[in-house]
């Protein structure tokens, strides 16, 4: 899940996808966005734009143990675990 408080356009930055039907779509949201998506699934990309683009990315994947702690595991916290399949 991406979270863009800010927004997302060609001037701030943006993300385009490729949906698995082909059809492209590129984000242009001047207001604050969300995105939620298969990462492993879904082709995607960001488009740099001439401002700093601020953005919260929440992965979300198969626990190993259950708690109700949250826990932070670092960028890309979640390799070699790819959800490929």
């Amino acid at each position: 899940m991406f979270i863009l408080p800010q927004g997302a356009t060609p001037r701030l930055g943006t993300t385009w996808f490729t949906r698995r039907d082909g059809r492209e779509i590129t984000i242009d949201e001047p207001g604050p966005v969300w995105t939620l998506f298969e990462n492993s699934r879904v082709l995607h990309a960001p488009t740099p734009g001439k401002l700093k683009r601020p953005t919260v990315e929440l992965d979300i994947v198969p626990a190993l143990r259950t708690t109700t702690v949250p826990k932070y595991a670092g960028i890309n916290g979640w390799y070699p675990l790819f959800p490929w399949t």
